[in-house]
């Protein structure tokens, strides 16, 4: 189980954990795999927020989080998100391996969570804390799914898939 990072400025309301050391210099082809990945900016990040609309995730102009596959056919369907410490969640459809990873949502700072998740015009189907960068434990998972309630986020048909464990319900709300 990775080990929570140190308390920080950037964690104030959620426990965090660190990428792998494996990817440090990642956006500089200095990690182990050679790949380049591309951070986002804090101006880029701020476009990529999730936010809350009507029980739905939206993003940051109000419109319902849908992959749109048919006018985006190169998505995966699911959006990739991670969460910060402040609770702050940022997400995109636009996956690509070896450029944009989870941890290009956040600079390659702590997540509270990382992962995927299933939408349907802004509706959450399904989420999970699949992340090979920051591989955040069942707890992580509970923080992000408290947190998406707390925004008032309805994920009462959500399923919640917790990576490498038996199924679980989630926390109570």
């Amino acid at each position: 189980m990775p080990v929570p990072a140190s308390a920080a400025p950037e964690s104030p309301h959620y426990t965090t954990y660190p990428m792998g050391e494996q990817y440090r210099g990642e956006h500089e082809g200095k990690a182990a795999s050679g790949h380049t990945l591309r951070y986002f900016t804090a101006d880029e990040r701020a476009r990529l927020e999730v936010r809350p609309c009507g029980g739905r995730l939206c993003d940051v102009e109000g419109r319902p989080l849908d992959p749109d596959l048919p006018n985006h056919p190169g998505r995966s369907g699911t959006l990739m998100y991670a969460m910060a410490g402040d609770g702050r969640i940022y997400g995109t459809f636009d996956f690509t391996l070896h450029v944009i990873h989870h941890s290009s949502l956040l600079a390659g700072a702590p997540a509270a969570c990382a992962g995927d998740m299933l939408l349907v015009d802004g509706e959450v189907m399904e989420i999970d804390n699949v992340s090979g960068h920051y591989k955040p434990p069942a707890e992580a998972l509970d923080q992000v799914v408290k947190q998406l309630r707390t925004l008032g986020v309805d994920l009462a048909r959500t399923k919640v898939n917790y990576f490498g464990l038996p199924d679980r319900p989630p926390p109570a709300p």
